[in-house]
């Protein structure tokens, strides 16, 4: 489990979060997922993609965007079905669930290379047609 601390350090409050497993004290920045004392979260690369499923066949459609960091990055992804486009959805990574199971829709994985997003037809056979996924990621510089 990670571990959080907010410490006092001359005049200023330090916020900082470890990896699991961790000391928060004593863990140097490699070990931390977050510092308030970095210039930046750590992000690398921010965008979006976009996915359209075709609501007759169930197949997982997907698309690969390119970080090329040659490590495994922490990411983060949300999701927007064109059937509600007011709202944004935090997508699973693939070690989170069963990725046999009908009720996943979207997900994502990411390797040394590219991080891989995945979308399938939510509504087999009826209304509301074809879906498009607007995806919104972060890659951030942590390994994972």
């Amino acid at each position: 489990m990670a571990e959080e601390r907010i410490e006092k350090k001359d005049s200023d409050l330090v916020f900082k979060i470890s990896k699991p497993g961790k000391n928060v004290v004593t863990a140097g920045d490699r070990d931390l997922r977050f510092s308030s004392e970095w210039l930046t979260m750590g992000a690398y690369k921010t965008g979006t993609a976009s996915i359209t499923t075709d609501k007759t066949d169930g197949a997982y459609y997907s698309v690969s965007i390119p970080h090329g960091l040659g490590y495994v990055p922490v990411c983060e992804v949300f999701a927007t079905p064109s059937y509600l486009s007011d709202r944004k959805y935090r997508a699973p990574d693939k070690m989170e669930l069963d990725t046999d199971s009908a009720d996943n829709t979207v997900f994502w994985d990411v390797d040394a290379t590219n991080l891989n997003v995945r979308a399938r037809h939510a509504y087999f056979g009826s209304p509301p047609g074809n879906t498009t996924y607007t995806f919104y990621y972060t890659i951030f510089k942590e390994e994972i």
